[in-house]
């Protein structure tokens, strides 16, 4: 039971990760990069468009480092979770219940 006990909080905690994650940051990322494309889109005078896409690419790179991240770090529950279920300690041993 203990086992399964701890692939539930596991489960729950992957769930809760994107609001402890940052999930409210990237979306007002994503909704400022929206809104700058579309300035750029409609800016006539070459030197502002210039300047506009130059920060548009900064937040770009931003908006990619944290999904990056975000992914990094699923990757990282999932992997973790994975050997939960498998009957192993986190150090990798198995547990008393699993052993022959």
């Amino acid at each position: 039971m203990g086992v399964m006990m701890s692939g539930e909080m596991m489960s729950e905690m992957m769930f809760q990760m994107p609001q402890v994650m940052g999930q409210n940051d990237t979306a007002k990322l994503v909704d400022q990069l929206t809104k700058s494309f579309a300035a750029i889109e409609t800016e006539k005078n070459p030197t502002a468009r210039k300047k506009k896409l130059a920060a548009f690419g900064v937040s770009l790179k931003e908006l990619q480092a944290k999904v990056r991240c975000r992914s990094h770090m699923m990757d990282m529950m999932q992997h973790m979770m994975a050997g939960s279920m498998d009957g192993k300690a986190p150090g990798g041993a198995a547990t008393d219940e699993h052993k022959h």
